[in-house]
């Protein structure tokens, strides 16, 4: 039914209904009665969380791709399945620490990557362990960054300047 594929569809983006009331200028309350099927949305409203969802209106409405006549939409490409997507987050994921472990090896790349790393997580269903090893990563950075900050500043390491003990 609508109401569990708009709560099912929510859910797996990660956003509360707040958000989405906001996104689409409705009131929390209509985004809730919509998803307990006390009310429905209209069909613009429904085009408006199908693109807010990246899923296609004939998913949300549980019509099958086959029983539609006219071309397909723009959103028709995006509604994958969550096993297709999870594949996806998975190389994306993998790919994201990687990196960002290498660059946190380079002074001010490190911390670019891992600050990247997190924005890019945001509102995405991700594996704590990644958070885990971005914040170290992010945290290493910044600790290379004041050493070599430090150094610079207070020339550490510099033996010109001591003067031998007569």
């Amino acid at each position: 039914m609508l109401n569990e594929r708009l709560r099912e569809a929510r859910k797996q983006k990660n956003y509360s209904q707040v958000y989405v009331a906001e996104k689409i200028h409705t009131s929390r309350q209509t985004v809730l009665r919509w998803e307990n099927g006390t009310s429905v949305p209209s069909i613009e409203i429904i085009k408006k969380i199908a693109e807010l969802y990246d899923v296609s209106v004939n998913y949300l409405l549980e019509i099958p791709e086959s029983q539609t006549s006219h071309a397909p939409t723009e959103n028709h490409d995006k509604a994958i399945h969550p096993i297709e997507k999870k594949k996806e987050y998975q190389f994306e994921i993998f790919f994201y620490l990687i990196i960002t472990i290498i660059s946190s090896f380079i002074y001010p790349l490190g911390i670019i990557v891992s600050l990247s790393a997190l924005i890019w997580s945001r509102n995405k269903k991700i594996p704590k362990l990644f958070y885990i090893v971005i914040t170290v990563c992010l945290i290493l950075d910044i600790i290379n960054c004041a050493i070599v900050v430090n150094g610079m500043l207070f020339h550490i390491g510099d033996t010109s300047t001591i003067t031998p003990i007569e």
